[in-house]
């Protein structure tokens, strides 16, 4: 009976802290639960003052474009216009270079070798 008192009490000191250790993962469980729902509606709390930081500067979503990022657009699509407008101008200005050239070298050939 000794024998069997001290490994009951071996027994009893060795699984006293496994029981207490599982009451704290009980805590520890519902600790994290709250902290991940404050953390999920800090989520969406960002999410929304994103999705209104959008709405702002796209322009208020009224269908036409206004704001900061609606007047860049404007702007940018007006450049763009100008750029494709000075490119035709240096298309036909190359074109005329190239005909003028063509007929200097033949008026040249022709005072170098002029036709018998």
């Amino acid at each position: 009976t000794n024998h069997l008192r001290t490994l009951i009490q071996h027994l009893c000191r060795s699984t006293h802290p496994l029981g207490k250790t599982l009451d704290y993962i009980q805590e520890d469980v519902d600790s994290m639960n709250k902290e991940l729902e404050s953390w999920r509606k800090e989520c969406a709390r960002l999410r929304k003052l994103e999705e209104d930081a959008n709405f702002s500067t796209a322009g208020g979503g009224d269908g036409e474009e206004g704001g900061d990022v609606g007047r860049m657009s404007r702007q940018v699509r007006s450049i763009e216009g100008q750029i494709e407008v000075q490119v035709e101008r240096i298309a036909e200005l190359k074109a005329g270079i190239i005909q003028n050239d063509a007929t200097i070298q033949r008026l040249v050939r022709n005072v170098t070798h002029p036709v018998k």
